[in-house]
């Protein structure tokens, strides 16, 4: 599960207070038995978000999600297999 917020106004989201990244710490708490296996939250200076994990294989129990590029370009929360065709 993925909750988050963003600022699509270019300002920050300290700029938003309450309703901004001191949000993400109630959406993390929020999740609570719906991931059982690991909250993680990201910050960043317009957006944050909250992934929530569930690993329901077992190759799951050691993905890291979400995976973020270095400069968080990119990020994906996401559950996939490559299988042999």
């Amino acid at each position: 599960m993925i909750a988050g917020i963003a600022r699509l106004d270019g300002a920050p989201m300290a700029a938003m207070g309450a309703t901004g990244i001191d949000a993400l710490p109630r959406m993390a708490g929020r999740l609570g038995s719906r991931a059982p296996d690991g909250i993680t939250v990201w910050r960043g200076e317009h957006a944050g978000f909250v992934h929530g994990k569930l690993a329901v294989t077992p190759e799951s129990e050691d993905e890291i999600q979400p995976l973020c590029s270095g400069d968080l370009t990119i990020s994906s929360t996401a559950a996939s297999t490559i299988a042999p065709s």
